[in-house]
């Protein structure tokens, strides 16, 4: 990320919403009427996008295989949010699956908890566990409003409000060279993809499973931070 500001890779990590809502606003109906509405407007477009800046800015200033087992933790939050707010039943041995998930991702800190020392591994884990609660939130969205495409398109437009005007400034510090261009372009990609995919599955099972399965990511980062970073 040298060279990155990290409002700029935000800002281009969420660079596809709006043109996506455009196209899918002259053409869906939204639930005005239901009040779940409002509260994911609320933490998409004010709650959500000040976390999402945050998470990049710790992970520019700390490893990512330290940053990322933080992440494990999201399923906790949302298992806790979608029991108490979503009345989602969650079989017994799911949950021991995402409570030993989670311990096994944590034991990758085995020896390095002095890095809690820095403000930086409290700022991801702020944020990750607010992840975890917007993504029951989604969820219950979901229910009422059926389009996946176009909440993820509302989702990634809230993050690129904030963060193309905290980019305003920073464009001159920006390395606009071939290879941090390719970089953008491959991580906007693998963004947008995630994204998508997540929707589609809060449409179809509980938060806190699709949390727990997508943080199984987090041991390829892993490994992949230490052996190539």
């Amino acid at each position: 990320s040298k060279g990155m500001p990290s409002s700029i890779v935000t800002a281009f990590q969420f660079l596809p919403g709006p043109l996506m809502l455009l196209y899918y606003s002259a053409k869906i109906h939204f639930p005005w009427d239901k009040p779940i509405w409002y509260v994911f407007l609320i933490t998409t477009f004010i709650v959500i996008p000040p976390f999402s800046w945050a998470l990049n800015f710790a992970s520019q200033r700390i490893e990512v295989t330290l940053i990322k087992p933080l992440s494990a933790l999201s399923g906790l939050s949302a298992l806790i949010a979608g029991m108490l707010l979503a009345h989602q039943s969650i079989k017994p041995i799911a949950i021991a699956g995402i409570l030993v998930s989670t311990a096994g991702l944590m034991l990758l800190y085995h020896a390095r908890w002095a890095v809690w020392k820095k403000p930086y591994p409290w700022i991801a884990l702020a944020s990750v566990l607010m992840f975890g609660f917007n993504a029951v939130i989604v969820s219950m969205t979901l229910r009422a409003f059926p389009y996946p495409l176009t909440i993820t398109a509302t989702e990634l437009t809230g993050g690129f409000i904030l963060s193309a005007l905290g980019s305003t400034r920073k464009h001159r510090h920006m390395k606009w060279t071939t290879y941090n261009l390719a970089l953008l372009l491959g991580y906007g990609i693998a963004c947008l993809s995630q994204e998508l995919f997540t929707s589609f599955a809060l449409a179809a099972a509980p938060a806190a499973l699709v949390i727990s399965v997508k943080r199984s990511s987090i041991i390829i980062a892993s490994l992949a931070g230490y052996f190539l970073f």
